[in-house]
């Protein structure tokens, strides 16, 4: 939602920059962003779950279930760049499990959910 909202604001800068060129010889525009890390697991069933990851450069995360505490990650599914992931975990991965959980190689970020 971020990216979205830079973009936007981006694309109606440009535009009155344009607008304004015709009267003006030269427009320059500088604009710098910086994008927290953040995740947030969306679950859409008891074995599959949408998740939105930004993060920084050359760190992963990784996405399992678990009993009752995300301890140490068990298969757990790696995601390494950002974006948006749909995983779907097989009937044994959550087995007698009843969380999902993500945690980034760099510590930053660490989440749990609640399965149904």
């Amino acid at each position: 939602m971020n990216k979205l909202f830079i973009y936007l604001l981006l694309a109606m800068l440009l535009a009155t920059v344009r607008a304004d060129a015709a009267s003006e010889r030269k427009a320059t525009l500088q604009v710098s962003a910086v994008v927290l890390p953040a995740a947030r697991i969306e679950v859409q069933s008891s074995t599959a779950v949408t998740v939105r990851v930004t993060m920084y450069p050359n760190v992963s995360v990784s996405v399992w279930t678990d009993t009752d505490t995300c301890n140490a990650p068990n298969n757990p599914k790696t995601i390494s760049t950002p974006g948006i992931y749909q995983l779907i975990f097989t009937s044994a991965e959550v087995q007698g499990r009843n969380i999902f959980c993500l945690v980034s190689s760099d510590g930053i970020l660490n989440l749990a959910v609640q399965r149904p």
